[in-house]
């Protein structure tokens, strides 16, 4: 089996999307220091009878799960603003995620989680983000 090429993270980009007339625009959050997710799963329900050795088990609903990011925070940079906006709401936002090799991913979700660390003298100020995704992500497969 051929490996795919490998890539580094470098000029990935997440960004929230803007939905008038039901045209998406996106905008890239500033100054992302790295993105971990989607994290995608399954869950299996047990289907067990009493009188069986091994376990059976039954594909259930999926759950697009959440993703995680952290960036170098700037509270007067307008997409950090619009990050802090979100917490509380409860209009699902869409989000893309654009990686190197040209591909994206789709999703819509809340911004669950946001906080800042590192107010220190010699530490970059930073806030971690979560989105909490609702529904399927939309994955292209080619640039």
């Amino acid at each position: 089996m051929t490996m795919g090429t490998p890539h580094v993270g470098l000029n990935s980009t997440i960004s929230y999307g803007v939905t008038v007339s039901a045209v998406t625009t996106y905008t890239a959050i500033n100054n992302v220091e790295s993105v971990d997710g989607p994290n995608e799963s399954l869950s299996i329900v047990e289907v067990t009878p009493l009188g069986s050795t091994y376990k059976g088990k039954l594909p259930s609903v999926s759950d697009a799960g959440e993703v995680n990011f952290s960036i170098f925070y700037d509270g007067t940079d307008s997409t950090h603003q619009f990050l802090t906006g979100l917490l509380g709401t409860t209009t699902l936002c869409p989000f893309k995620i654009d990686y190197p090799d040209g591909t994206s991913a789709k999703f819509s979700g809340f911004l669950s989680a946001f906080g800042t660390k590192g107010l220190s003298a010699e530490e970059a100020v930073t806030a971690d983000c979560t989105i909490s995704i609702s529904g399927a992500v939309q994955w292209s497969t080619s640039p």
